[in-house]
């Protein structure tokens, strides 16, 4: 007689109801929407930081833009000026050569302070 209590069917109580079955459904349903609302929320938070990131970076280029003109402009009249300065003795030629030169040298120091530059921070 005691397997026959045990195999009984479980009290109506302790089965799940359709109305239970429903609300577990529904529960479901709002858990998925909830998700997709953070995640498209996620989405428009990302479109707006890129918005702003590329306008900074647009303004950012072109003051670089700019100040890179300017600065090309400031130092063709330094050269100007070291040409005219330059000993009346020499030809236009040497003149020419010594600016060419001391061109040459201060570019050649400045590409090998960044070659050294980016070697001691290449490893990072």
């Amino acid at each position: 007689m005691a397997r026959t209590a045990d195999a009984r069917v479980p009290p109506a109580e302790e089965q799940p109801s359709a109305r239970d079955h429903l609300t577990v459904e529904r529960a479901i349903d709002r858990l998925a929407e909830a998700a997709q609302r953070v995640v498209a929320d996620q989405i428009e938070g990302a479109r707006l930081d890129l918005k702003v990131a590329g306008g900074r970076m647009l303004r950012s280029a072109a003051l670089f833009i700019v100040g890179a003109l300017v600065l090309c402009g400031s130092w063709t009249a330094l050269t100007l000026a070291a040409y005219l300065h330059l000993a009346p003795q020499l030809s236009p030629e040497q003149r020419l050569g010594l600016i060419a030169l001391a061109h040459g040298l201060l570019g050649l120091g400045l590409l090998l302070a960044g070659a050294r530059v980016m070697k001691a921070h290449g490893n990072d």
